[in-house]
């Protein structure tokens, strides 16, 4: 996961390897069994336009990739996360989607209009 991470995302020195391993527990609980289909569906998403619309600012790798997840699977992506459970999880996503649409970002359906990052 580090090694896909840093090539796709640039590396980040911050993180553990924690959280390389809570990142693919998540892309297997997420449904993800092969990396050249999360590679499909990640691609045609602009990971700092993405989350600079949701947090204001660039953030780090792997929130990054958590928020490019979210665009490209929708609800699905808040139903299947290991932390679905929780109701502060649930509602960051559901607040986070409103504001992928808002800006034209239709969960689940690659925007042609934006950068497309294929680190």
């Amino acid at each position: 996961m580090k090694t896909y991470l840093d090539r796709k995302y640039t590396p980040d020195a911050r993180l553990s390897e924690f959280s390389y391993e809570f990142a693919a527990e998540m892309v297997r609980a997420l449904g993800f069994e092969i990396i050249e289909d999360l590679d499909k569906a990640i691609t045609p998403y602009d990971d700092d336009r993405i989350s600079r619309l949701l947090w204001g600012s660039r953030q780090g790798q792997l929130t990054r990739f958590e928020d490019v997840l979210l665009a490209a699977l929708g609800p699905q992506f808040a139903q299947k996360h290991p932390w679905s459970e929780l109701d502060w999880f649930q509602e960051r996503c559901r607040r986070h989607l409103e504001r992928l649409e808002e800006d034209s970002i239709t969960p689940g359906v690659p925007d042609d209009k934006s950068d497309r990052n294929t680190n």
